[in-house]
Order: structure tokens, then C-alpha cells, then sequence
């Protein structure tokens, strides 16, 4: 199961930036900071895992919108090349560089590294390759193989995603039969790890959902076409069908899209199979007399906009252990009215507490959808439920932290100055209290937490009563906190 990946020279993330994937991590700031290039880049390495022959990125894909190789890459480096990773939870790491060959036509894998953490007991913990190009003297151009930084000669390699499928050996390269017997060997552990890793990244493909924030709506009327399909298009297409034919199955996911629905809006939805050929996705309401069913068509954009968001999590929750997925979601609140923006936090905060749960990484723009889940994260804190608070991860400081640090210092000054004059015996400057809730308030609204003592004991400082002691006490805590997120 995927556990982490990293970015670097990607569009707003000139340096490596890795991102730890909980159960369930929340991706909340202002427009234009890299919120959804940062969930769209992990879709993109979903798509090359999944597409036939396009090799180590699909440009054609959806998370690419068509563009090209020159537009994924920071516009702030004047570097050409991408860095690209995936860790996953069995031992494996896959990091590549990715550059584009002279002509602009084809994009090729520069730099290669697959490590295995923990070491195994036998075997390489390392491979790695580097691409050499045609030499001086003409040489054929390939992939330089090293083995725990041990050379193993070169040799070809073929991507179909980030990971190489195929390690085609060249000439034997060593000057006597013991170096060809342990350039041998090399090359063996080399494809065994090759093959796990592409294994693992295959996995991550298939098992990996995307939907993006344009999500159209439900068919009116859909048809049986033989199966549901494995998962929905970034624009939610096929919520629908794969409801239809849970139904059909005597499945619980149906049921469990229902819930939600008849918890927050007193409806209850349903697949209509009246017709041998085609169905329909209907709500009705659950506590009026006369029932009347109602094609989704036909009702508010906000119930159909959340469709392929429950189901997407319903899928996720009832897959086996050994079957996790990874859903990236963009704006799962869209169309909602605020009232039921918390609601649809804290059921994704219910799914990222169960036994086994898939990893989800969602970004939003709703106070309300951060409020819910921030105040579940707080009660679990107080509660001391710490394998649950673990369980949700927060970025919305992402990539806003240095801003948010700088921020901080410039209104520590006004307490440093208080600190100097009260040890002067002076009187410091009026105001220098309201710098001290402005920084509380900065750090608590970007999501991070610090303790509920150091929040209570700043809120509970009148203006007239801050001594020596408490202004020292108060800078050492936000002191803390910047040296925390150093």
C-alpha cells in the first residue's frame, strides 16, 4: 500500500517535498498554492501505471489536461528535469528523474533508485541506474546498473511506468569468469527488485480513485452493460452504474450511500431496475407519507455533485485488508450547503478510524469541511486517542509554511521587545498582548496543533496582569513551535 510520495522541481514545488499519506490527510489554503497540482501529480503516476505503452508519464491522461512536458516542471529552477517518488508500506521506494530527449518528443527516465527499507536479510537494499548517453567514442547509449553502489555494468531498461518492467543484460562486461559470475548475480537481485517494484506500482495504479472538482452528473437513465466498472473517471462517471450493479449483487454499498443521504437530508436513495434494460438513481424522502420517488436528474446539484464521493469512500471502506486503496479527492464539498460540509468531514474521519482503512488525500476549500474534521482531531487529542489523531494528517499549511513562519517572527518582535523592557524594568509598549492571540491564531486556524495548555494559558492572560515570566513563557512556546516545523 502506498504510503508517502515526493515532488520535486513539480510545477509549485521547486524543492523535494514528500507527503506522508495517513488513513485520511486534509489539504486546506487559499487558491493557486499547489493544492490540487499536488493530488493531480499523484493521479498522473496512477495514470502511467495503468495506460498500455506510454511509458514513464501520460501526457494524455486526465490529471495532464493535455499538457506538455515543459508545464509539469517548476518555473522557478531552469531545471529539465522532474523527480518523482513512491514508498510503500511493504519496504520499497521508487524515485526517478525524468527528463525529455533533445527533440521534445520523447521523455525518458535519467536516474533510477529502488531501495528496500528495512534491509533485507539477504540481498540488495539498493539499485539504482543512470542513463549515459552516446559517448565521444560513440558508445550505444544505456542505463549504467548499479547494485548497493556496487557497478554492475550496463544495460537496457523499458519503463511503462515509474517503475522498469524489463532488464535486458548487455555483453558480459567483466575481464574474467568471477566478475561474470557476480555481475551475474548482480543483475539477478537487480530484476528481483525490479519486478517487486513494478508490481508494487502496478498495485497503487489499479487500486487508486481520483476525482477531480468538475464532476458531471448521473446519467438519467444508464444500461447494463455486462460489469460495473473498476473505478470511476475523474469526473465521477460510472457512480452510477456501479450502484446499479451493487444492487443487482445484493451488495451493502448502496446502502451505505443511502445513510449518509437519510442522515443529512431525510432522503433516502435508490436504483430503480423497473425496466429489464435500463436504471435510474432515484431519492425519496423517508419521513412523509406519501413516497415519491424523484430522478436524481431532477434534484439539486449539491446531491448529485456528492454521489461519486460516497461512493468512492464506500468502495474504499469495504475493500479487503489486503486490498486497500488510495482515493485523492478535489473539493468533495462542491455544491453542498455549508451546514452539511462537517457531516461529510467527520464520515470521512469515520472511515479513516476503522481497522485497515485505505488512505485518502482530499482538498478543500470549506471552513466548515476543516472545522469538522479539526474538531474531531482536537476531542480525539483531549481524549488521548492517539492512534486516531495519527490517523488524520493536516497539511493545510501546504505549501504555506514558510509564509506562516515568517508571519510568526515578525509579530514575535513586539513580544521580544516586551521581554527586553520589562527586564529593563521599563514599561514595554501598549498592544504587545495582541501580538502574542494573533500568533495563536495564525498557528491554530493553518490547522497545526500545539498543547491545549499553551492555547489556555495565552487565551487567559488579561492585558494588565502579563509579568516577566509569562511573556518569557509565551515566546518559548511559539519558540517551540518553530523550531518544530524547522
Amino acid at each position: 500500500m502506498l504510503t508517502s510520495f515526493s515532488l520535486e522541481n513539480y510545477r509549485a514545488f521547486l524543492e523535494k517535498t514528500t507527503v506522508e499519506l495517513r488513513p485520511l490527510t486534509l489539504l486546506f489554503g487559499y487558491n493557486n498554492v499547489g493544492k490540487s497540482a499536488l493530488i493531480r501529480a499523484l493521479a498522473l503516476m496512477a495514470d502511467a501505471a495503468r495506460s498500455s505503452g506510454r511509458g514513464v508519464l501520460d501526457l494524455a491522461s486526465d490529471a495532464a489536461r493535455e499538457c506538455d512536458f515543459d508545464d509539469l516542471l517548476s518555473r522557478s529552477s531552469g531545471r529539465e528535469k522532474l523527480r518523482l517518488g513512491l514508498s510503500f508500506q511493504e519496504g520499497e521506494n521508487i524515485e526517478v528523474e525524468i527528463a525529455q530527449d533533445l527533440r521534445g518528443k520523447r521523455l525518458f527516465v535519467s536516474d533510477l533508485r529502488i531501495s528496500q527499507e528495512p534491509s533485507p536479510p539477504e540481498g540488495p537494499s539498493l539499485v539504482s541506474a543512470q542513463w549515459i548517453p552516446v559517448g565521444p567514442s560513440g558508445e550505444t547509449p544505456g542505463y549504467e546498473l548499479f547494485v548497493d553502489d556496487c557497478p554492475a555494468g550496463k544495460t537496457e531498461l523499458r519503463f511503462t511506468s515509474l517503475a522498469p518492467t524489463k532488464l535486458d543484460v548487455w555483453p558480459h562486461q567483466a575481464a574474467d569468469k568471477n566478475g561474470i559470475d557476480e555481475q551475474n548475480t548482480r543483475h539477478e537481485a537487480a530484476n528481483e527488485m525490479f519486478v517487486r517494484a513494478a508490481r508494487r506500482v502496478d498495485n497503487m495504479g489499479r487500486h487508486f480513485q481520483w476525482l477531480g472538482s468538475l464532476r458531471r452528473y448521473p446519467p438519467r437513465y444508464g444500461r447494463y452493460l455486462g460489469d460495473p466498472p473498476p473505478r470511476m473517471g475523474p469526473d465521477g462517471a460510472g457512480a452510477a452504474e456501479i450502484l446499479a450493479y451493487d444492487k443487482l449483487d445484493g451488495g451493502t454499498l448502496l446502502t451505505e450511500v443511502s445513510g449518509w443521504y437519510e442522515r443529512c437530508f431525510k432522503r433516502r436513495i435508490d436504483v430503480d431496475q423497473s425496466s429489464d434494460k435500463r436504471f435510474s438513481i432515484t431519492l425519496e424522502p423517508i419521513d412523509v407519507a406519501t413516497k415519491r420517488q424523484v430522478n436524481i436528474a431532477d434534484t439539486g446539484e449539491g446531491m448529485a455533485q456528492v454521489l461519486p464521493v460516497l461512493v468512492a469512500a464506500a468502495m474504499a471502506r469495504q475493500r479487503h485488508p489486503w486490498d486497500r486503496w488510495t482515493l485523492a479527492i478535489e473539493q468533495p464539498e462542491l455544491h453542498l450547503h455549508p451546514a452539511v460540509h462537517a457531516p461529510l468531514a467527520e464520515h470521512f474521519c469515520e472511515i479513516a478510524a476503522m481497522d485497515n482503512p485505505p488512505r485518502m488525500l482530499i482538498e478543500t476549500h470549506s471552513e466548515n469541511f476543516w472545522d469538522g474534521f479539526y474538531r474531531l482531531r482536537l476531542r480525539a487529542l483531549e481524549n488521548l486517542e492517539m492512534s486516531f489523531v495519527r490517523r488524520l494528517g493536516l497539511l493545510s499549511h501546504f505549501p504555506m509554511l514558510a509564509a506562516l513562519r515568517g508571519q510568526i517572527r515578525r509579530e514575535l518582535l513586539d513580544l521580544e521587545a516586551a521581554r527586553d523592557a520589562l527586564q529593563a524594568k521599563a514599561s514595554p509598549a501598549a498592544g504587545f498582548e495582541s501580538s502574542a492571540r494573533q500568533i495563536l491564531h495564525l498557528i491554530t486556524s493553518s490547522g497545526y496543533l500545539i498543547s491545549n495548555e499553551s492555547v489556555t494559558f495565552i487565551r487567559n492572560q488579561h492585558d494588565e496582569k502579563w509579568t516577566l515570566h509569562d511573556v518569557e513563557a509565551v515566546i518559548a512556546i511559539f519558540g517551540e513551535f518553530l523550531r518544530q516545523t524547522d
